[in-house]
């Protein structure tokens, strides 16, 4: 399910993260727009997702339940904003009397998992 709001004429905020480490790399503006069923622009979009469906249990008749069951949209880039913030957004840890452990020695798996003799 979408997010509340996402209608035709609604702005999205779209953000656009590196496939390895997950950060940003641009943010922009889009603009809402909801493709009408079997319109032709729909039939351009829909034949651009049904190819990237390579497991759709329906693959025949997937179009004609995108049609009857979902809505597609369309999100026209508007200004775009390369600005990244300088600092990492981070939190502070909240400071607690805990401690991080010391590093287990090299040996623990061996005894831990060592085989026991039959009895």
């Amino acid at each position: 399910p979408l997010p509340a709001g996402l209608d035709a004429g609604a702005a999205a905020e779209v953000t656009v993260r590196s496939k390895d480490k997950g950060g940003r790399l641009v943010a922009w503006t889009a603009a809402v727009t909801v493709l009408e069923p079997r319109s032709e622009e729909w039939e351009t979009a829909v034949g651009e997702l049904k190819g990237k469906r390579l497991n759709a249990p329906d693959a025949e008749q997937l179009t004609d339940r995108w049609a009857r069951d979902c809505r597609v949209l369309r999100l026209t880039p508007g200004a775009s904003s390369t600005d990244l913030p300088d600092g990492s957004l981070a939190v502070a840890p909240l400071p607690t009397g805990a401690t991080t452990r010391r590093t287990a020695p090299a040996a623990l798996p061996r005894l831990l998992l060592k085989r026991r003799g039959r009895r």
